[in-house]
């Protein structure tokens, strides 16, 4: 063991997320090896901030690569591995690896889920948090910091469109869409200062105290924070061009280059896109085939694979009652969790101490944004949260929800994030909180199929729309590196999604806009499934009757969110260790 290394890593992670401080909110994460985190301020996204962390990534790779593996143990070693992997091909806040080069000029800065504009209101209605009086004061810094970011923002996208460096139409309709729903609503009753008021509750300030910083607040809303949307969304509908109708990166001169180094980013393999793409093509006509004759069993006879589907989705005796309430639909979502959680809790030996709360995505957000889980924070003061677009819901499938909440909660993310933030053993903090995407959606694809698999459900109707729901991730393959390493159209994409998937338009552009979003993001699940299956198999097929679930599911687990590779190499690790003892 080397006494030095895992406070190094404590120490350069500290200062990687100064350099992104949202990300830290979105963590929970105030403080590491006593480095405080700045909660006052937002990340510089002017080319000076981007430069700023690119050699911070890079003069702290230099820095590891001076630690001997040799001089590391067993989990050392693995931290060493999972770090450098990091600096090269992070995607995390606003982070990028070393291997992005100049191609991270292509990043994207203005989209609907994860853009400058979004990101701002996420993390102070979300990700901010109330300790003491000082955090109310850091998020009256935040606030005043919005206008001079929205002006930098600004400034970016007239300098990328100089270049021809465009923002999708699509992409930019959502924004101005989302900002104009935001500004609808009066600055006294924005969710803005609605979470400033319970943080003030959960800081327990006086009375005197409190005043002030309410109207502080209520100040900064309307003279400055609301102004500057105002000013990005005339901006936005006025005078920025809204005529790139072009949508994959491989538009941009550095465009496949950044491509290249999302997918190394988000699947932690060196698979190509062309390779991608046939994956996708292969492994969606094998589903399609195997839920067609599952369907047929069923009773649902068609023309074709659509009509079948669409047979099977108005089925009412499946619907959600279009009039059900949003406190029913959150209770329903609460059932469905009581009902998995004590039987999975059985397949495991390591256990999730972190609790789970659901609410309901914010209807002026409900357009554009998909169902999602945030992890807790790593200080145990803010819960895992589920978060169900309602909006979705209705007259929709039960069975759909039953899959989703499978998937974001148990025994899907919420389990494995919760218990990466909870492992113990001397590892150094990034170990807790890093995410590798085809890692976690790897998981939570597997956690969607394990209750079939172990007999907690036994609906055949359920596991039809369960494979529906992985013909998704599985198109998307496809539809990725179509869009951005082939060149498709929206329209063409759109297309693509709904002959081979049923699904209906909206469902459609929302994926399409989704994927012109965030390139790569989606083909982390069917691989990170294929993976984490393909490794259940291996461990089964070695160690026959004396395998068993709760050690598979721990070796996966215990050393926190890692590459595909490295997860690969503890698992036939843990079949040697097994097979020989």
């Amino acid at each position: 063991m080397h006494p030095e290394f895992n406070s190094f890593c404590d120490q350069s992670f500290a200062a990687l997320l100064a350099l992104s401080p949202e990300v830290a909110g979105e963590l929970g994460v105030r403080e590491i090896a006593g480095v405080q985190i700045p909660q006052h301020r937002f990340s510089d996204i002017t080319s000076a901030g981007v430069a700023a962390r690119q050699q911070l990534m890079q003069s702290t790779l230099a820095a590891l690569e001076q630690f001997s593996p040799d001089t590391l143990d067993e989990q050392q070693r693995i931290s060493h591995s999972v770090f450098s992997i990091f600096l090269k091909t992070a995607h995390f806040g606003r982070l990028r690896g070393t291997d992005a080069g100049a191609s991270i000029e292509c990043d994207q800065l203005l989209n609907h889920l994860n853009g400058v504009q979004a990101e701002i209101i996420t993390c102070l209605t979300e990700w901010h948090s109330f300790s003491d009086e000082t955090s109310l004061r850091d998020y009256l810094l935040r606030l005043e910091a919005i206008a001079p970011l929205l002006a930098d923002l600004r400034a970016e996208l007239d300098a990328r469109a100089v270049r021809g460096q465009l923002v999708p139409k699509c992409l930019l309709d959502r924004v101005c869409t989302e900002t104009r729903n935001w500004l609808a609503i009066d600055a006294p009753n924005c969710n803005l200062l609605q979470r400033l008021n319970k943080g003030i509750d959960e800081v327990g300030c006086d009375a005197a105290t409190a005043t002030d910083i309410r109207e502080a607040a209520t100040q900064l809303l309307t003279t400055s924070v609301y102004p500057a949307y105002r000013e990005l969304l005339h901006y936005l509908e006025s005078s920025y061009p809204g005529t790139e109708t072009r949508i994959g990166l491989y538009r941009l001169p550095n465009g496949p280059a950044y491509y290249r180094f999302l997918l190394r980013a988000t699947t932690t393999t060196s698979l190509s896109a062309a390779e991608i793409h046939k994956l996708g093509v292969t492994e969606l006509a094998k589903l399609k085939q195997t839920i067609t004759t599952e369907l047929h069993e069923q009773g649902y006879a068609g023309d074709s694979f659509a009509a079948q589907l669409a047979k099977f989705e108005a089925d009412p005796v499946f619907e959600i009652p279009p009039d059900e309430s949003r406190e029913a639909l959150l209770q329903r979502a609460e059932a469905i969790i009581d009902e998995v959680r004590g039987p999975f809790l059985k397949t495991m030996g390591i256990k999730p101490r972190g609790k789970v709360v659901i609410r309901a995505i914010p209807e002026h957000q409900e357009s554009n944004r998909h169902s999602l889980y945030t992890p807790g924070s790593i200080d145990g003061s803010r819960p895992g949260i589920f978060y169900l677009n309602l909006s979705q819901l209705k007259g929709q499938s039960k069975h759909g929800l039953t899959t989703l909440t499978y998937h974001e909660t148990f025994p899907g993310h919420h389990v494995q994030l919760t218990i990466a933030q909870e492992l113990d053993g001397g590892l150094p903090e990034f170990r807790k909180m890093l995410v590798h995407d085809a890692y976690i959606e790897g998981w939570a694809k597997y956690a969607e199929v394990l209750p079939w698999l172990q007999g907690f459900n036994t609906d055949p109707c359920w596991n039809i729309s369960r494979k529906r729901n992985e013909l998704y991730s599985t198109a998307n393959l496809i539809l990725d590196t179509g869009i951005h390493d082939l060149g498709w159209s929206r329209e063409q994409a759109i297309e693509f999604f709904i002959d081979n998937t049923a699904a209906d338009r909206g469902f459609a552009e929302m994926i399409v806009d989704r994927i012109v979003a965030t390139p790569g993001q989606v083909c982390s699940y069917k691989i990170g499934m294929m993976t984490v299956l393909a490794a259940r198999t291996r461990m089964q097929s070695a160690l026959g009757d004396n395998f068993k679930l709760p050690q598979f599911h721990d070796e996966l687990l215990r050393h926190g969110s890692i590459p595909l590779s490295l997860l690969d190499e503890q698992i036939d690790t843990a079949i040697a260790a097994a097979a020989n003892t």
